[in-house]
């Protein structure tokens, strides 16, 4: 099982191996947030455009605020440089309206004919590959914003047909009876600037693998109030629900600069019971 030394700096990044994926990336509030999962060529919110994700293929942005979108201007000049296609943003609608004309005064500024795809996130998800697929949940932010959940996918032969012999199941499947039944497992979930209620309005991510969510306060530094008012989580909302939650790993993110590291290492050692301290990792910054 992971755990916090097994976050690695690479380059000014940090990366940390999570079973079939790994995720790398940065957070500091109202710096920049961008989380990738490299094997997939996704990233989660842009909030400068480091040179490793102009390889990527899909962008989710959680919402609109600069530390978590300024990049996307500088990713379709690079994928327009390069040659590649047009690079597809996933967002939350109010958003592509005013990235629409912020990317069109840009062309026009530089002079360039640039191609773009800004979207509204489709019901039924986005398939990554055959294998991944990636669907919106709601959060609650000061405007409006979403988070992400990465599910796996496979197809398992349903049980009533496991003990059947080759032949049998070839015949039931050329008289079109479905044999096999679609898996989803959710895998990676993160969010971006939210509040607490994510979780009681998702209540499936208490049972996501590893859940990535933005912890802006986690001391006495701001009160529950000022964090819930600037539409933010404070660490001592989140202990509250850390009981509830199935999966392997929670990730906090997005930590406010008036806290350290180690700090927050402090805070978590003091304030989580035993049994949960050992599922809550922090993203180093």
């Amino acid at each position: 099982m992971v755990n916090q030394k097994d976050f690695f700096q690479n380059g000014d990044l940090f990366k940390i191996k999570l079973g079939e994926i790994s995720i790398e990336g940065i957070s500091m509030a109202g710096i920049c947030t961008h989380i990738s999962v490299p094997e997939l060529k996704i990233c989660f919110d842009v909030g400068y455009s480091h040179p490793k994700l102009a390889s990527h293929k899909f962008y989710f942005i959680t919402h609109g605020h600069m530390d978590h979108a300024a990049g996307i201007p500088y990713l379709v000049s690079n994928k327009a440089l390069n040659k590649q296609k047009p690079p597809r943003f996933y967002m939350p609608k109010s958003m592509i309206q005013p990235m629409n004309s912020i990317l069109s005064l840009w062309a026009k500024m530089e002079g360039h004919d640039y191609k773009w795809n800004f979207l509204e996130m489709e019901k039924e998800g986005v398939w990554i590959n055959p294998h991944y697929q990636v669907v919106s949940f709601k959060t609650f932010h000061r405007v409006e914003s979403q988070g992400y959940l990465l599910r796996s996918f496979k197809e398992k032969l349903k049980s009533q047909y496991r003990d059947l012999d080759a032949k049998k199941i070839a015949e039931l499947k050329n008289n079109g009876v479905e044999i096999q039944e679609k898996i989803f497992s959710p895998l990676l979930a993160v969010t971006g600037d939210t509040k607490i209620e994510f979780l009681t309005e998702n209540p499936e991510l208490y049972n996501v693998k590893y859940l990535l969510v933005e912890c802006t306060y986690a001391t006495d530094v701001k009160s529950i109030e000022s964090c819930r008012e600037w539409g933010h989580i404070h660490f001592d909302e989140l202990l509250v629900h850390l009981p509830k939650f199935k999966g392997e790993k929670i990730i906090l993110k997005h930590f406010s600069r008036r806290h350290t590291y180690q700090e927050i290492l402090k805070v978590l050692d003091e304030k989580c019971p035993p049994e949960l301290r050992e599922k809550v990792l922090i993203l180093p910054w």
